[in-house]
């Protein structure tokens, strides 16, 4: 996937990426016009704090 790839070339470990593809088993829209395919070009980005950062969190 082309955010990956970006991520990884700014130097984000592939090991601390994982990607999941819904779009063709749960559309948001019809596959069947130009507006629905758009629409169903969806990227969500889910940050998660790894321990340290949790750590660091509570001691402040």
């Amino acid at each position: 996937m082309l955010f990956l790839s970006f991520l990884n070339e700014n130097n984000v470990s592939s090991a601390r990426l994982k990607s999941m593809g819904s779009g063709e088993s749960d559309p948001v829209a019809t596959n069947k016009t130009d507006h629905g395919k758009e629409l169903n070009r969806i990227v969500e980005i889910v940050l998660v704090a790894n321990d340290q950062l949790k750590k660091d969190s509570t001691t402040k």
